[in-house]
């Protein structure tokens, strides 16, 4: 009886240390996290000043988030499909799932390392639809600096900021296909 209760008492011991070194490497990311895509401050601005759409309209008739990564060099586009769960009139924002970006507790760059990112409307609102317009975009100087500092807040550790990052480094800014055609044209998009 004295050896069964050594044993048990070495086995509580053993996992109680193994537990303990886990929980002192700190938090994992959690691929369930929500990326925020939101209005730029500036949204109803530029919106109204250009009779773009609203903030609140881009958000409900977007059907898809586009852009170009360079982990997909056969494809000239890579689509994310949104569904109305995804968005948020309130705040406006559109939510991506964080699996777009966290991958068994590692940072995947298909997302983060995108450029020409717009956010566009199909007919019928289907993901098979045709693409009918661009609504908004996020402008590559802001997706490199988010890229940047997500990546630097995941190597020092930091995931209180990968979220927070997360949460406000993407941001939107009404335009219109032509406009951004216009503007990607000059280096400007």
């Amino acid at each position: 009886m004295k050896k069964l209760l050594i044993i048990c008492f070495a086995a509580l011991a053993t996992a109680a240390i193994f537990t303990s070194c886990k929980e002192s490497k700190g938090k994992v990311l959690d691929p369930l996290a929500k990326i925020s895509i939101r209005a730029a401050a500036n949204a109803q601005g530029v919106a109204s000043k250009a009779a773009y759409l609203s903030p609140v309209e881009v958000v409900r008739l977007t059907a898809d988030i586009v852009m170009v990564s360079p982990h997909f060099p056969d494809e000239p586009w890579v689509n994310l499909g949104i569904s109305d769960e995804q968005k948020d009139l309130t705040t406006p924002k559109i939510m991506l799932w964080g699996m777009w970006v966290i991958h068994e507790n590692k940072l995947t760059l298909e997302f983060l390392e995108s450029k020409d990112m717009i956010l566009v409307t199909r007919e019928g609102m289907k993901g098979n639809g045709k693409i009918t317009d661009t609504l908004a975009y996020i402008p590559n100087a802001q997706l490199r600096a988010a890229e940047k500092s997500i990546k630097d807040a995941y190597t020092a550790g930091n995931y209180d900021e990968v979220y927070r990052l997360f949460d406000q480094a993407y941001q939107f800014t009404p335009i219109n296909g032509k406009d951004w055609l216009a503007l990607k044209a000059k280096g400007e998009n």
